[in-house]
């Protein structure tokens, strides 16, 4: 795949071989509904689909969390027995294996 450089240029010309893109053909890139931050790391165009499923997957987890936050551990810890989860490790680590429960 290609990355877009910092003027806006294929850094690939493969990609543009294979499109049939000519010298000076424009390109416009528009972001979904609900994208509130640019793709970074390793993210490249074509993976826009993860990119969505792994902001989804995240909204959910974090939702997922929200029900836990204001729990005692003694209250966590009832909730994972019920799950029959392990009920050993801080609060944010019964949190998190209560959140990962639910997002499965």
């Amino acid at each position: 795949m290609s990355r877009i450089d910092a003027s806006g240029r294929l850094t690939s010309q493969a990609v543009s071989h294979v499109l049939n893109w000519q010298p000076g053909d424009r390109l416009t890139l528009t972001t979904g509904a609900g994208a509130d931050r640019p793709l970074a790391g390793r993210q490249r165009a074509g993976t826009r689909g993860r990119f969505v499923e792994r902001r989804q997957a995240r909204q959910a987890h974090d939702k997922a969390r929200e029900r836990y936050e204001g729990l005692t551990k003694a209250e966590l810890s009832d909730q994972l027995a019920k799950r029959q989860l392990p009920k050993s490790g801080n609060l944010d680590e019964l949190i998190e294996r209560l959140a990962e429960a639910d997002s499965r």
